[in-house]
């Protein structure tokens, strides 16, 4: 993970995840912080990593709006991220496709 190339609070992020320090509302009530431990975006589970990341549908909706299929939200968080990380490139070689293709119109009607 830290010879991704990525921006080091992105690294960050993912460290704490991996290591259960990101600080979602189930840890947080873990260290007695009197808060709501339902998520706040669905309100229909506890907040937990799993939920943020998998489990919510705003984050269902983000993954397959990326082209992350739903059976790799089921493999291991390491899996999890190459599965991320190559549909994003995958999402940015495609959109830097369609940018070539609009350059070359526009070009091609001066």
């Amino acid at each position: 993970m830290w010879q991704l190339k990525i921006p080091p609070k992105v690294k960050h992020f993912f460290w704490q995840t991996m290591v259960g320090s990101l600080p979602t509302a189930d840890r947080l009530i873990q260290k007695r912080v009197n808060i709501a431990g339902d998520c706040q975006i669905c309100k229909r589970e506890p907040e937990s990593v799993w939920h943020v990341f998998w489990k919510c549908p705003l984050a269902q909706e983000i993954w397959e709006k990326l082209g992350v299929r739903q059976s790799c939200l089921r493999t291991d968080f390491m899996e999890w991220i190459k599965a991320v990380f190559t549909s994003l490139s995958e999402f940015r070689r495609k959109s830097l496709q369609i940018h070539h293709v609009n350059v070359e119109f526009v070009e091609a009607q001066e």
